[in-house]
């Protein structure tokens, strides 16, 4: 199945197989392979594009729709446009976050 990196022929994080997009600031992702933090226009030479087919996973992240997708759904959305990822990343400190944004 064709990934986010078929839309545009680019080695930047946000199209990377090891790339999970922030939960809340998308243009902010986690590297697996890496371990830290980058920008989604960030790039390395390890890069390597998303592959749903040698993921045992279940479900996948879908950042257009902000939500959790079953796999069987890849296929209409990869169609459609959407982003879908591996995964979600989601920040240890989230909860201070979304706790100083509702005092605001």
């Amino acid at each position: 199945m064709p990934g986010p990196d078929d839309r545009k022929n680019t080695r930047k994080c946000s199209t990377c197989h090891y790339w999970r997009p922030h939960l809340l600031y998308p243009w902010i992702g986690y590297c697996t392979l890496h371990s830290k933090l980058t920008l989604e226009d960030d790039s390395c030479e390890k890069w390597k594009p998303i592959n749903y087919e040698e993921s045992d996973r279940k479900f996948y992240w879908c950042l257009t729709c902000r939500r959790t997708v079953y796999k069987e759904e890849l296929p209409a959305l990869l169609r459609a446009g959407h982003r879908v990822y591996i995964w979600v990343y989601v920040d240890p400190d989230i909860r201070e976050e979304i706790v100083v944004s509702s005092l605001e």
